[in-house]
């Protein structure tokens, strides 16, 4: 009890399954029954609940890599609420981890691009970002994971420490090398989002995976991240006023997992309202 889940979940309950029970043990095989037969009615099914919610818009968050063909899809079946995708390159940004060389292969070949140094990285990403404006995309979601990181970058040290880290599947890219990379991307996607008058989101302050038992049974985002202390508030002040000194700025929304954080975000968005 406190928790917003605690309160989100009886609201759900009772909205949807006319259930009034409260959630614990003795009322669970009952929640449970309950739930299940409404869940076989059609009207239950993914579309019907956003129906039955009035919601006007879904964006979903979708990797460079998306086709995007289910937005068309649900574009043409006439579905009431509108589905647009957000843009979310969260995976070419970590650029330390296992898998990269893969995942960056695997880019350029759903834009076209044999990717090879930082130009063709930034040929695969236009064509994606076009690809994502022409299926109406006004957006993109930018997951930092437990911190906000700022590197005064160069474009040469950013190209080689790109290479370095398709080259060894990112095992030899340092704390230095990923902050001045993602600096520099940074830049590179602002400056498009802001010449697409797309808004940016910025969100921070998780723990991925921290129960490693339960990662490698179920994998990546099965529920068990958490709220992360590490404070990059001056990080974080510092990306935005060196976006803004160099014409990358977009409408920005920024919000930490961490509340803790909420004051000195309030502050920076009143700074970045009076920039753009």
């Amino acid at each position: 009890i406190g928790n917003p889940l605690y309160h989100w979940s009886h609201l759900e309950l009772r909205r949807y399954f006319d259930c009034d029970l409260i959630i614990n043990e003795k009322n669970c095989d009952e929640i449970w029954r309950i739930t299940a037969e409404k869940l076989a009615s059609p009207d239950m099914s993914a579309k019907g609940f956003i129906k039955r919610s009035n919601v006007k818009l879904v964006c979903t968050t979708d990797d460079p890599c998306d086709t995007l063909e289910f937005h068309k899809i649900i574009k043409d079946s006439g579905f009431e609420a509108k589905v647009l995708p957000a843009f979310r390159p969260d995976k070419g940004m970590n650029i330390e981890r296992r898998g990269i060389t893969e995942y960056i292969e695997k880019l350029g070949q759903a834009n076209g691009v044999e990717i090879v140094d930082l130009d063709t990285l930034e040929k695969a990403y236009l064509v994606a970002l076009d690809r994502f404006a022409a299926n109406g995309c006004l957006t993109a979601d930018h997951g930092m994971d437990d911190c906000v990181s700022f590197e005064i970058p160069d474009r040469y040290h950013a190209n080689e420490i790109f290479k370095k880290a398709i080259a060894t599947d990112g095992r030899e890219v340092t704390p230095e090398d990923l902050r001045l990379y993602k600096t520099q991307m940074n830049r590179f996607f602002g400056s498009e989002y802001k010449k697409r008058s797309w808004v940016l989101q910025i969100h921070y302050g998780v723990k991925r995976n921290p129960n490693k038992v339960m990662f490698d049974k179920l994998g990546v985002d099965s529920g068990f991240d958490n709220i992360n202390g590490r404070n990059c508030i001056e990080d974080l002040g510092s990306l935005l006023n060196y976006l803004n000194q160099n014409d990358a700025l977009p409408r920005t929304i920024i919000y930490s997992i961490n509340p803790a954080d909420n004051a000195a975000i309030g502050i920076w968005k009143r700074i970045i309202l009076m920039l753009i």
